[in-house]
């Protein structure tokens, strides 16, 4: 009886786990840069690693995203790393035994464009700090090679010169 309410447990753990995984995905598909969701896609190799359609679609979905597209080329990239991950959550959505179409899925997803508005917002001004900081740098290298130069020019004088 013991070992058979250990099982149990650990099986309804199991799938409380799973579950998490798809809630996260679920709730943060849309994000560009969401922690939760890369945490998520993460832990799949951890939750789903017996489960050969998951792995299939997680393996299918990771070489799509870390695909670089020529330039004019994000845009049918983007749609691309969309349909893989549509099915990636299916797949997930199947092991758990919940119905769901891959079509409904893609299309049923929202995300108010303020929020994304606000999202690309931090990003941008992320990427201004780092471009302020490289800019600043170039700023203190032309700084040191003015202070070189008046140092040069005030030691070639010498001291009775005036």
């Amino acid at each position: 009886a013991v070992l058979t309410t250990l099982v149990v447990q650990d099986r309804q753990q199991a799938r409380e786990r799973r579950t998490q995984i798809l809630r996260a995905l679920l709730a943060t598909r849309r994000l560009p840069a969401d922690p939760g969701y890369h945490a998520a896609i993460n832990l799949v190799p951890v939750e789903f690693n017996r489960a050969k359609k998951v792995m299939a679609a997680w393996s299918e979905y990771i070489k799509q995203v870390r695909f670089k597209p020529s330039a004019g080329d994000e845009v049918a990239h983007d749609q691309q790393v969309g349909i893989k991950q549509t099915k990636l959550i299916t797949a997930i959505m199947s092991k758990l035994r919940m119905e769901y179409s891959e079509a409904d899925l893609q299309a049923d997803a929202y995300i108010s464009t303020g929020f994304v508005d606000r999202d690309n917002l931090y990003l941008d001004s992320l990427r201004a700090t780092r471009d302020g900081a490289v800019a600043m740098g170039d700023v203190a290298k032309a700084l040191n090679l003015q202070l070189r130069l008046l140092y040069d020019q005030t030691a070639a004088r010498s001291p009775g010169d005036s």
